[in-house]
Formats: C-alpha cells, structure tokens, sequence
C-alpha cells in the first residue's frame, strides 16, 4: 500500500515560498536603510574652500501679499558668502531708478523708498522637491526679513522663504522665488539623509498675520566653482 503526502508537501511548499519571500523582504529592507543611513545632507561644493563670495544681480522683485497689495522694485543685488557645507550667508536688495512703487489700500499707492535692504539672512541648502535642489533663508538673528516704507503704511516682513536653486559645478547659478496671491511655490524644504529633515517653519509674512510671498530671480555668481548636491 502506497501513502501520499500531497498535502503535506504543498503546505511545506508554500511555507518554504513564504520564508523566502520574507527573507527577501527583510533584505530589501535592510539595504534600503543601509541606503538612506549612507545618504549624506544637501551640501554645497566648491572647488575651493570654504568662506566662497557670492554676489547676484536681478531684473524685478515684487513682494505680494495673499490680500492683493503690492511692492515692486525693478531690479535686485545680493551679496555675501558660502561660509560652510551647510551655510551660507547673503543680504538683498531691492531698488528703482526712482522708487519701489507699492499698490493697495492698506499700504497705499506710491512711492515706497528708493531701496529695500533685508537683514543678513541665513542661506542653507536643501531639497524642495525630488527633482529640484533649494535654498531657506531667515533672518540671521531675530525674525524680521525686512523693513518696507509705503505711502500709508510702515511694515515688517518675518518669516522665511524657500526657493528654487541652481548651483554649478560652475562658477555661476540661480535663485528663483516664485508664488502669487501671498502664496510661495515651495513652502518646505527637506534634507536627505538619515533623520530625513523638514523645515516647514513660518512662511513670510506681513504684519505677522498677512501671508506674502516674493517673485524674483538672481543670477549668481561664486568666487570658485560651486555645486549642491
């Protein structure tokens, strides 16, 4: 008489698929870990060392709140430097061959100064989307941005504002900030590596509570070569 285990076999069967499976999961997890522990922060590079100048230049610069009122300078300058991997310092501004002209109610229309400076602002890198490399600034110290004088009104801008960066390996790049209606196109950025990072702090803003966003694009230009990867 002849006993089968049919059953038997195929329980031990797909048993055995589920180890693998299983094994095979685990390791994949483990080299995705490995990978993400291997990852280093968003950094800048040089071909130099470390301070790297940077000065900028860019046509029109207009600062928009969500509620519709507007300044606009037509052209802007930066100066400052790349102090490390991770940081970098630069201070703005912002100028007309007569005035910035603001637009609205409540800051007035006309003329408001012949420049607008920020405070020294801290510059670091990050990621603002999968594809796409990116720069927070925020005041140095404090937490105003800028200091802005209308026909009507005299305000602060706070906060912080993340754009989109182009950086080399070359000796120029660009910074472009974009948005509209009080509102930037990235509001976050994020660092790659193992904490995996994002800064989602306060976005700029006017008299603390009116959204603002900033519409400008620069052309840099670097002391030595320079990438952020």
């Amino acid at each position: 008489m002849t006993f089968t285990m049919k059953g038997q076999t195929e329980k031990m069967s797909i048993n055995h698929t589920f180890r693998t499976l299983g094994l095979a999961l685990v390791a994949a997890l483990a080299l995705s870990v490995a990978a993400v522990a291997g990852a280093s922060a968003d950094e800048f590079k040089t071909s130099g060392s470390f301070p790297v100048t940077i000065s900028g230049s860019g046509g029109t610069a207009t600062f928009e709140t969500s509620g519709g009122e507007t300044v606009t300078c037509e052209k802007s300058s930066s100066t400052g430097s790349i102090e490390s991997s991770s940081k970098s310092k630069v201070t703005v501004t912002y100028s007309s061959t007569g005035e910035c002209q603001g637009k609205g109610s409540l800051i007035g229309n006309g003329g408001c100064g012949k420049t607008i400076t920020t405070k020294e602002l801290s510059a670091e890198p990050g990621d603002v989307s999968l594809t796409k490399e990116g720069l927070r600034f925020s005041p140095s110290s404090g937490s105003v941005f800028a200091t802005v004088k209308c026909p009507k009104l005299t305000f602060e801008v706070e906060g912080h504002l993340v754009c989109e960066d182009e950086a080399g390996p070359s000796t120029t790049g660009h910074v472009f900030c974009k948005g509209t209606a009080g509102k930037q196109e990235f509001t976050a950025i994020e660092e790659v590596g193992p904490t995996n990072a994002k800064f989602t702090g306060q976005e700029l803003s006017a008299l603390s509570f009116i959204k603002e966003a900033q519409i400008t694009t620069e052309t840099l230009t670097y002391g030595a070569s320079v990438s952020q990867t």
